[in-house]
């Protein structure tokens, strides 16, 4: 498994190369199974959204799937990108709804800020110091006054 997931509604998500596993109660695993030849390489989920990405030589395709109302998977869009990603993570949500975006980082040292309103699309790119090797986003400060605030965290490998 690259990733087991608790979800909202009491339910599991597994990742594996081959697919993904919906788990709910008694009643039979759902299903999405890769096309394409390319295996899932990576995953990150919240308790509602799912992207995972698949490595085709030195490109990358992200998938986006978010738990309805109904707890069903809906694909919702995908991304392809250029370059290898290296690891990523889906913003927490905010007041019950789905987080807007995603944070990817890859093998070229950036980070990309991506958007999962409506469609996926990279809408910010910055550049890092060395590769990260992990991302946690992790909202805090529900109980401020002001309201809570989403932090990026980022385990950059150091070159020396």
């Amino acid at each position: 498994s690259l990733l087991w997931a608790t979800l909202a509604n009491d339910c599991l998500v597994q990742v594996c190369p081959r697919g993904v596993n919906y788990l709910k109660g008694d009643s039979e695993p759902k299903t999405w199974k890769v096309g394409g030849g390319s295996d899932i390489a990576l995953a990150a989920a919240n308790e509602r959204q799912l992207v995972i990405v698949q490595h085709s030589g030195s490109t990358s395709t992200c998938v986006y799937f978010e738990l309805d109302h109904s707890d069903r998977w809906d694909e919702k869009g995908t991304h392809s990108f250029p370059e290898e990603v290296k690891c990523l993570d889906v913003l927490p949500p905010s007041n019950g709804k789905c987080s807007s975006f995603v944070a990817v980082a890859f093998i070229n040292k950036t980070l990309a800020i991506c958007s999962l309103a409506n469609s996926f699309r990279e809408i910010i790119r910055v550049p890092l110091s060395s590769v990260c090797q992990s991302i946690a986003a992790v909202r805090l400060g529900d109980r401020c006054p002001a309201g809570a605030s989403t932090y990026l965290f980022l385990s950059i490998h150091s070159e020396a």
